[in-house]
């Protein structure tokens, strides 16, 4: 049983550093420029319309979790969800964006600043409880996490 076990958490690890390489390369292919202000703003809104229409980062919802971006600067990202999809966002400010992230499963998500100065600030939140955090003041820095929902 212990080969098993071994074996499985093995998997496991393979399946999250695949995750991670496709979101870094992605991020990799993301354009710099910076999205205007109408742009952001029908992508902010329909985050948080998708999020009010799933739950909020206090939901009890098993089946889902959330990147919370606190930032004062512009961003762009992949998210990788337990379904094994994945999308690139980009937007400034905060921002919540919500993903699949059902039992078992495992997440990716990556995130960059799109300038020198400002801290961008990435949290996963599941079922009001933060699953990982990270936070970069590097120029351009990038912020990824990944795991197991």
């Amino acid at each position: 049983m212990g080969g098993y076990m071994n074996e499985h958490h093995n998997g496991t690890n393979m399946k999250v550093a695949l995750l991670t390489a496709l979101l870094v390369i992605g991020i990799t292919a993301i354009s710099h420029h910076s999205a205007t202000a109408a742009e952001c703003n029908v992508h902010c809104q329909f985050e948080v319309k998708y999020s009010k229409e799933i739950g909020t980062t206090k939901d009890e919802n098993d089946q889902s979790a959330f990147a919370e971006i606190d930032t004062d600067t512009g961003w762009s990202g992949a998210v990788a969800g337990s379904d094994f999809t994945s999308s690139t966002k980009e937007g400034s400010g905060t921002n919540t964006i919500a993903f699949p992230c059902s039992f078992g499963g495992i997440y990716s998500v990556s995130f960059q600043k799109q300038t020198e100065g400002g801290t961008l600030d990435v949290k996963i939140v599941k079922k009001g409880t933060v699953l990982k955090e990270q936070s970069t003041t590097a120029a351009y820095g990038v912020v990824s996490l990944a795991g197991q929902c």
